[in-house]
């Protein structure tokens, strides 16, 4: 079972200051692996989808 926080994860991978696209999307996507603290937003979602990242 997944912890719903991450700490040690979140420390050792902060989101970029100022991000891209491509940086958020890939942040998003190695959090949900790591991470249950939230979900992935939505607009990132449907991007995610159109890219066939997900």
């Amino acid at each position: 079972m997944k912890q719903k926080l991450n700490a040690d994860w979140h420390a050792k991978n902060k989101m970029p200051e100022r991000p891209t696209l491509e940086e958020r999307l890939k942040w998003h996507l190695e959090h949900a692996k790591h991470c249950a603290c939230r979900e992935i937003p939505v607009k990132l979602l449907v991007e995610m989808r159109k890219r066939k990242l997900i």
